[in-house]
């Protein structure tokens, strides 16, 4: 959830002539160790070149540790983009909310810039973090209108 964000305007830089759009949405189920997800990006709706704040809170039933992972899937237009699964405790490294992740109420910020290089279309991300147990933590799954 931290770095969705930023992993796809990062992973898609040769995409991400942006415009967010459409939202977000929890793809996961009751479950799944993050309860209570809610997810923000402010502007609503940048544009290429616009500086944006994702911000993404939840309640952790379980810490998240070292061995955890993240998978980042990607497809614009339809199409399969990107479909990875990293070390999570390396991806979150240089944020607000670097492993371990405590249980409890848990509220991470990124900051960022839309890039201005992309082809038109819908671009949609999902990120899903595993435990260090291999236990689902959460899913978000944002939809991006490229412009």
């Amino acid at each position: 959830a931290v770095l969705l964000l930023a992993a796809v305007v990062g992973s898609q830089a040769a995409y991400a002539n942006t415009t967010l759009a459409t939202g977000w949405k929890n793809c996961g189920d009751s479950s799944y160790t993050a309860q209570n997800l809610q997810v923000t990006i402010s502007p609503a709706n940048p544009q290429p070149g616009d500086s944006y704040t994702y911000t993404s809170s939840y309640d952790l039933t379980k810490p998240v540790e070292t061995g955890s992972t993240e998978t980042i899937k990607l497809t614009l237009r339809g199409i399969p983009v990107e479909n990875k699964t990293t070390d999570l405790c390396t991806a979150l490294a240089k944020t607000d909310t670097p492993c371990p992740i405590a249980a409890g109420q848990v509220t991470s910020v990124t900051k960022g810039t839309i890039p201005t290089d992309a082809p038109s279309g819908t671009l949609i991300a999902t990120a899903s973090w595993k435990d260090q147990d291999g236990n689902n933590v959460l899913c978000i799954q944002l939809e991006f209108d490229l412009q």
